[in-house]
């Protein structure tokens, strides 16, 4: 078996210690109250932290998703734009994450790699 060997990987710097979490919600939305929780644990740890605006919407149409495309969109790019977020976390996973590829800044995840942690 042939092994294909990726090229021109950009690899995520590591999160420095007491460094900024962005924490969005590119696909579904989470329990009232669970991004507090989420964020003051991160920030006992000594983490700074940024709860994204619309992080915890719900689609008015479709309340599996949290918010509309555009605001979750806005908030994912605003913080791969932001050079003061050392990472991001999805507050969850889900069929709304892939709504967003089209829409997002590859050139500001280029110009500056930072770890993204989710799951589905």
């Amino acid at each position: 078996m042939q092994t294909i060997q990726p090229r021109n990987i950009r690899w995520p710097r590591a999160l420095p210690n007491g460094g900024t979490i962005g924490i969005c919600s590119p696909a579904g939305p989470s329990k009232p109250g669970s991004l507090t929780i989420a964020a003051d644990a991160l920030r006992e740890r000594g983490y700074e932290v940024v709860i994204t605006p619309n992080a915890e919407a719900i689609h008015g149409d479709f309340p599996y998703l949290a918010g509309d495309i555009d605001a979750r969109v806005s908030d994912l790019n605003g913080l791969l734009q932001n050079p003061n977020i050392d990472a991001i976390i999805a507050a969850r996973g889900g069929y709304g994450s892939a709504q967003l590829l089209p829409y997002l800044d590859y050139t500001s995840i280029l110009r500056d790699p930072k770890p993204l942690v989710g799951y589905s």
